[in-house]
């Protein structure tokens, strides 16, 4: 088994900020390598695209262990969901067959930007309108 933990539990970041947790593995199976990749990538209509930002590996620690990562969060772009294209950020790690992954917000509010809704005044989702 595999799993990501972030240090306060947060999804919600803002650029160039540091996110920081660790990777727990516990398996049956070896493998010589723990990966674990920062990326963001787009989807919706349309074609996709995705960019590892950063990554890190380390020496599979046995049967079972945990290991700390650190990644300084880029400026841009930001997270946000639109009516044709979204894009998301997320921590993916491997070891062997494995994976999991750790989606994220990264935006100077710190919370996911919805392009085209309307917001109340006593809304806390950032909005952008496209009126």
């Amino acid at each position: 088994m595999l799993e990501i933990s972030v240090e306060g539990g947060s999804i919600n970041f803002k650029p160039g900020e540091r996110i920081a947790g660790r990777v727990s593995v516990s398996q049956s199976g070896a493998t010589e390598e723990v990966t674990l990749h920062l990326l963001f990538f787009t989807h919706g209509r349309g074609s996709t695209h995705s960019e590892i930002i950063d990554s890190t590996s380390w020496k599979a620690p046995g049967s079972s262990g945990s290991l700390s990562f650190s990644f300084r969060l880029p400026i841009s772009p930001y997270s946000f969901s639109g009516k044709l294209i979204s894009v998301s950020y997320r921590l993916e790690a491997t070891a062997g067959n494995e994976e999991a992954s750790y989606d994220l917000f990264v935006s100077p509010t710190g919370k996911e930007i919805i392009l085209g809704a309307l917001q109340d005044d006593d809304s806390e989702d950032e909005s952008i309108s496209d009126q």
